[in-house]
């Protein structure tokens, strides 16, 4: 830096960390460019990079900003005296927390079977345990709180958190996608990791007895009965990838069949797509998720399981005959349109409460 530098405007510089998952990454990423066209250079950083000195500039005006799970990244930028905001990548829901009764603002009262399994099942999956309690070792100390949501969808929830941190809605983190017409009518997971053969046979089974017309994303297209495909060859089209956005920005989809991932239920929200919710991963938060789905939000139906934990074939067909066809599927577009209005209008202004 030359002599009078320092009396010259700089350019507001932002570090931003996610976990390295890919549904922590996507929406880190979409927040660092919306950042950026506001004028904020704004700068992804991955974990190789963490391991380094990324602070050699003292007379840079640097904030950082680091998912939730990165709690490493906030005690660094606090040892050097820098601004440090924490970005929580789940729903506002799930990071708050339980008590005895398991009641929580703005959910009915759950089970302990729509807990994550971390919780309800103790030393099921100790590693996914610590990372999820070690996120709130530090977040105190941050200065502000963001969540990947929007007030509307979460107001008690945020009105909660709002009186001990200090909380800022950003969400959601979907990019702009134009509309179109003309494709299939239930899209069946996104990118969902391996299911059980068992849970397999079901989902391809109920999904041929609806009989509606169908796309389906799947890295495991080689495990699907080659029967089904040749029976169902007029209905529908498996593909191992496809733009998740494009696809339910089509105006033909009448229902999305997902996992819940918080990424995947905002994109929907953002689209006014009704949703079929199957949690199969009840070792993170995707179980909560659906239960707002059809429960909070209105905008679908849970699946349930039966004793086994299996989504039985004739459930599955049940749940898609009812939002392809039947009264809850109205009602659940009605609500899934109302939800796109309320999103838009977050998306442009946000929210922020101030504790401190």
């Amino acid at each position: 830096m030359t002599m009078g530098d320092e009396n010259k405007p700089r350019k507001p510089q932002v570090s931003v960390f996610p976990f390295p998952l890919q549904g922590h990454i996507n929406p880190v990423l979409q927040f660092a460019k919306r950042l950026a066209s506001k004028g904020v250079k704004a700068t992804l950083v991955t974990t190789v990079f963490l391991s380094k000195s990324w602070f050699s500039d003292a007379y840079i005006d640097l904030q950082t900003v680091s998912d939730a799970s990165m709690n490493a990244a906030i005690m660094v930028s606090q040892r050097r005296g820098l601004p440090a905001d924490v970005l929580g990548t789940y729903s506002a829901a799930t990071q708050l927390p339980l008590n005895s009764t398991v009641s929580l603002p703005g959910l009915p009262p759950l089970q302990v079977s729509e807990l994550p399994s971390f919780i309800s099942d103790n030393g099921s999956s100790p590693a996914w345990f610590d990372v999820i309690v070690n996120q709130f070792s530090n977040v105190d100390g941050a200065d502000w709180v963001f969540f990947n949501t929007f007030y509307e969808l979460e107001k008690e929830v945020l009105d909660c958190m709002s009186s001990f941190w200090n909380v800022w809605t950003i969400g959601p983190t979907v990019p702009s996608i134009r509309q179109a017409e003309g494709l299939s009518r239930v899209r069946p997971f996104g990118s969902l990791a391996s299911l059980e053969v068992e849970q397999m046979e079901e989902l391809v089974w109920g999904l041929k007895a609806a009989g509606c017309n169908f796309l389906w994303e799947t890295a495991e297209k080689a495990k699907l009965p080659s029967r089904f495909i040749e029976e169902t060859r007029e209905k529908g089209l498996v593909v191992t990838w496809c733009h998740q956005l494009e696809v339910l920005s089509q105006e033909s989809i009448s229902c999305f069949l997902s996992h819940c991932g918080l990424n995947s239920i905002l994109e929907t929200l953002s689209l006014g797509v009704p949703v079929l919710a199957m949690p199969l991963w009840t070792d993170q938060n995707q179980i909560m998720n659906a239960k707002q789905v059809d429960d909070v939000w209105g905008i679908g139906i849970k699946a349930r399981q039966n004793a086994k934990g299996l989504v039985i074939r004739d459930m599955i067909e049940q749940c898609l005959m009812e939002l392809v066809k039947g009264e809850k599927g109205k009602e659940a577009k009605k609500n899934a349109i109302k939800w796109k209005n309320l999103a838009k209008n977050e998306k442009c202004n946000g929210r922020r409460w101030k504790f401190r």
